[in-house]
C-alpha cells in the first residue's frame, strides 16, 4: 500500500510550488503517468492558478460547480491532472493547460476558446483487432480505433475531447517541432534534424544534440498546433 501522506520538500521537481510554507502538500491518487508528470487538482487550484487558498476551498468548487479535465467532470482534489490535460470552468469560460516550462517544471497555460476542446496526444503502442482495424494506445491511457496505417508509434494525434475525434496527424520525422519531455533539456520546444533507430538529432535555440526518441514529442508539422 502506498503512503497517504507527501511531504512538500519530497514532493516531485516537476512541481513548481513553494517548499517551505507548509510540511505536507496533497498527493494524488495513481494516475495514467507517474507522479512526476502529474499534480493533483487540489495542488493545481491552491499553488498554480491560486484560485483558491485552501483545500476545503477547492472540495467547494468541485462540488458546488462544475470543473472538467478533458471535458469530463471532476470532484475530487486528489484527482491527477497530467501533462497535456485540459482544465475548464465553463461558469467563468477559463481554461488551462497543463505544460512543461523550460526547467521542466509542469506549469498552467492559459487556453484560449478556441483550444478549449484540443487535445496532443502521443502514440505509445499499435495493436491489431478484429474487423482489419487498428486500435492506438495513447501516452494518456486512451485507446482510438482507426482503419488506415499511417499512424506509427512516436507520432502524435491532435484529438477533440471528449469525442476523441482525430483533427490532425503529426508524424515523428526531420522538420517537426517537439517538445522534449525528458533529458538534460526536458521541457525546451526543438526541431528534428534526424531520426537515427531510438534516437534522434534536433537542433535547439544554440547547437544541436542527441536524444531518445520516446523523449520527444511532436507538437506540430512546421509550428506547434496549439499554444504552448
Amino acid at each position: 500500500m502506498g503512503k497517504k501522506h507527501l511531504k512538500r520538500l519530497n514532493s516531485p521537481r516537476t512541481w513548481h510550488i513553494l517548499r517551505k510554507v507548509g510540511t505536507f502538500i496533497t498527493r494524488s491518487y495513481p494516475g495514467r503517468n507517474t507522479q512526476d508528470f502529474s499534480v493533483p487538482l487540489g495542488l493545481f487550484f491552491k499553488d498554480m492558478v491560486k484560485l483558491a487558498h485552501t483545500t476545503k476551498e477547492v472540495k467547494k468548487m468541485l462540488h458546488s460547480e462544475e470543473v472538467l479535465v478533458d471535458g469530463k467532470r471532476v470532484r475530487d482534489v486528489k484527482n491527477p491532472v497530467e501533462f497535456m490535460d485540459i482544465i475548464t470552468l465553463p461558469s467563468t469560460k477559463a481554461a488551462y493547460r497543463i505544460c512543461l516550462d523550460n526547467h521542466g517544471r509542469l506549469v498552467s497555460k492559459p487556453v484560449d476558446e478556441k483550444e478549449q476542446n484540443l487535445k496532443l496526444c502521443r502514440i505509445i503502442g499499435k495493436t491489431k483487432i478484429k474487423g482489419g482495424k487498428t486500435q492506438l494506445n495513447l501516452n494518456d491511457a486512451r485507446n482510438v480505433l482507426v482503419d488506415k496505417e499511417e499512424y506509427k508509434v512516436g507520432d502524435s494525434l491532435l484529438i477533440e475531447v471528449p469525442s476523441q475525434k482525430i483533427q490532425q496527424h503529426f508524424a515523428l520525422k526531420v522538420g517537426v517541432p517537439v517538445i522534449l519531455i525528458g533529458g538534460k533539456h526536458v521541457g525546451q520546444t526543438v526541431t528534428i534534424e534526424s531520426v537515427e533507430g531510438d534516437n534522434v538529432k534536433y537542433r535547439g535555440e544554440k547547437e544541436s544534440s542527441l536524444t531518445l526518441k520516446k523523449y520527444a514529442f511532436v507538437v506540430g508539422k512546421e509550428k506547434p498546433a496549439i499554444a504552448l
